[in-house]
């Protein structure tokens, strides 16, 4: 009498081998993120936007002065818009970065390792986004941050001061036109 072979089914009866998504999803956040650290052109990057920013926000709060304007109603100076001059230069930067973190893979062919591993494109490419745009973000608040604090410094030793008529520079909310009346008496 013969005996009966084993079957061997396709998906063993025990647990599932599939990551659950949410686990799925941080294991490919956690490999683009190892992506972007790895590669020096992404810190170089990142590092000449903070820095791009910061020079050329801080060059531009440098080149005003109070000298030029006959008083303070006279001189139009818009100062937070000056101090953050530089983000034009620090956005093209990133725009670099992006396209060299989500186009370097096609480049040298690893994206199909990528997509091997992971076959849901659109996981692949929100975790490269979240991931980039988390650096990037942090990036940018420290260059705009670094810019404002230096901005305001500049301005007060170029005579941008509350006592010469000026708001305290750089500040995002413009000061008020005239000072709060008085409630009416009843």
């Amino acid at each position: 009498m013969r005996r009966a072979r084993p079957v061997l089914r396709a998906h063993p009866a025990g647990p599932s081998l599939r990551a659950h998504p949410a686990q799925a999803a941080l294991r490919t956040l956690h490999a683009e993120w190892t992506k972007l650290r790895t590669l020096p052109s992404s810190w170089l990057l990142l590092a000449a936007t903070v820095a791009l920013t910061f020079a050329v926000g801080t060059a531009a709060v440098s080149s005003v002065s109070t000298r030029e304007c006959a008083s303070a109603a006279a001189c139009h100076e818009d100062t937070v818009k000056l101090a953050l001059t530089g983000m034009w230069l620090g956005q093209a930067i990133v725009l670099v970065l992006g396209a060299l973190s989500m186009g370097a893979e096609y480049g040298t062919g690893t994206v199909r390792t990528t997509l091997t591993a992971i076959p849901r494109r659109a996981t692949v490419l929100v975790s490269k986004a979240a991931v980039l745009a988390a650096a990037t973000g942090i990036a940018a608040g420290t260059a705009i941050l670094a810019s404002l604090a230096t901005a305001r410094w500049i301005l007060l030793a170029n005579g941008f001061t509350p006592e010469a008529g000026y708001p305290s520079s750089p500040s995002p909310t413009p000061p008020p036109s005239a000072p709060p009346s008085a409630p009416p008496s009843a």
